[in-house]
Formats: C-alpha cells, sequence, structure tokens
C-alpha cells in the first residue's frame, strides 16, 4: 500500500469519525437559551395578535436573559475555583484538604441564585402558555 493511498484512507476515516450525528451534551441553561432564541423568531408569524405577540416577546426575552445571567455566574463560580487552585501551588497546600463543601460553592452558582432563576423561568414560561391558544402552543413548541 502506497503513501497515498494510506493517507487518503486516514483521511476518509477522519470525516468519518467527525461527521458523527451524536453531539456532546449541552448544559441545560445553553439548551434553554437556544430554544428561546428560536421562538423569538417565530413569534409574529404564529402570534397574530400585536399585543400578545408583544408580551410574549417580552416574556422570551427576559426568560433569555435569565439563562444568560445564570451562565455568567457558572463562569464566575469556575473562575473563583480556578482561583482558589492557583492559591494552592505548593505541595503541602495541595495536599491539604479542602473545607467541606468548598469545592461544591465554588463550582456552581449560589444556590439561592439557581433556585429563583428557575422559579422566575417557571413562571415565565407559565404565562406565556397562558398566552398561546393550542395551535400557537403547539407550532412554537416545534421550533427547536
Amino acid at each position: 500500500m502506497s503513501a497515498r493511498t494510506l493517507t487518503f484512507e486516514l483521511a476518509l476515516l477522519s470525516v468519518a469519525a467527525c461527521s458523527s450525528k451524536e453531539t456532546p451534551p449541552h448544559h441545560p441553561v445553553g439548551e434553554m437559551r437556544a430554544r428561546l432564541e428560536a421562538k423569538l423568531d417565530l413569534v409574529e408569524l404564529v402570534v397574530h395578535d400585536p399585543a400578545r405577540a408583544a408580551r410574549l416577546r417580552e416574556i422570551y426575552v427576559e426568560a433569555w436573559q435569565l439563562g444568560y445571567d445564570f451562565d455568567l455566574a457558572r463562569a464566575r463560580s469556575l473562575q473563583q475555583a480556578q482561583g482558589v487552585a492557583s492559591e494552592r501551588t505548593t505541595l503541602e497546600a495541595q495536599q491539604q484538604p479542602l473545607p467541606e463543601g468548598a469545592l461544591e460553592r465554588l463550582m456552581v452558582p449560589d444556590l439561592e441564585l439557581g433556585r429563583a432563576t428557575f422559579a422566575r423561568y417557571t413562571a415565565l414560561m407559565l404565562e406565556a402558555r397562558t398566552l398561546l391558544s393550542d395551535e400557537e402552543f403547539r407550532k412554537l413548541d416545534a421550533a427547536r
């Protein structure tokens, strides 16, 4: 087998490996924001009453912002965890255990922030549902 043939076969295998239909799992907040973005583009096409469409748009924008703010809080938590890890530079410091629950508190946003975000998102989605007919809801729900 020539080097050219071998190179071609390796290239084909690489393309086949990269073209898998399975994607890595996404964080639920990122998925939520993507769904809301898709729905925002369709609101005026699906909901013909301007007042309901405007309120629905406000709801989707606010829900998207909740997700964005929660992602920022997650990023800040990770940044804080990296800062704590960088402070433990000596072998002795690295061998000392972290205080109970310290790692969890650093790696995730404040639990109360998570609860408040979820509660507000739920309230927004319930209000959005009251603004939609069954048919409108089905059409917007299909936008993923």
